[in-house]
């Protein structure tokens, strides 16, 4: 069988044709996998199935990826061998937690814009953080959570991060 993929706000398609198609048509389907980083789709899609590469390298990607979880492999496999650079812009990407959802700016003057957080945060982590209650904390929580995040990014240079799907504001805030 042909695998199909599908990926948020992208039509689905089959995998070799995506495998097949023109770079921007590969990065509207794989560009949001990792949050804000369309970049690593570019890059992967440059180094391993562009026509102006040598045609046996693109059809040994192609016959070696055969489903969807090879290309995320490979993908993943691509990022790891990109060097500790790639790795941290991608880790970079991330929003701080909570500190991108709606809530008052003037509550102790904490507001989005205040957070080092490189990118714009995503519909479906804003759901995400929302299920997981993020999205409902009370001024004290906020601070707490800014305060956490802070100390976080200073420590390591890029946000916490979390999959928060299935957590409560609770667990989040015990991980960070």
């Amino acid at each position: 069988t042909i695998a199909t993929i599908t990926i948020t706000m992208a039509a689905k398609i089959k995998l070799n044709l995506l495998l097949s198609s023109q770079p921007a048509n590969f990065v509207a389907h794989i560009g949001g996998i990792y949050e804000n980083t369309p970049w690593i789709a570019e890059k992967f899609y440059d180094d391993n199935l562009s026509p102006t590469l040598d045609p046996a390298v693109v059809a040994a990607t192609k016959d070696r990826i055969s489903n969807v979880k090879i290309l995320f492999d490979e993908i993943k496999r691509f990022i790891k061998e990109g060097g500790r650079e790639r790795q941290l812009e991608l880790l970079q990407s991330h929003p701080d937690l909570c500190l991108k959802l709606d809530f008052p700016t003037s509550e102790k003057g904490i507001d989005a814009s205040d957070t080092p957080s490189s990118g714009a945060i995503t519909q479906e982590s804003l759901q995400e953080q929302g299920r997981a209650g993020l999205s409902t904390l009370t001024s004290e929580e906020r601070t707490k959570f800014h305060e956490l995040n802070n100390k976080y990014r200073a420590k390591f240079q890029f946000p916490f991060i979390l999959a928060v799907r299935n957590a409560s504001t609770y667990t989040v805030l015990s991980a960070l």
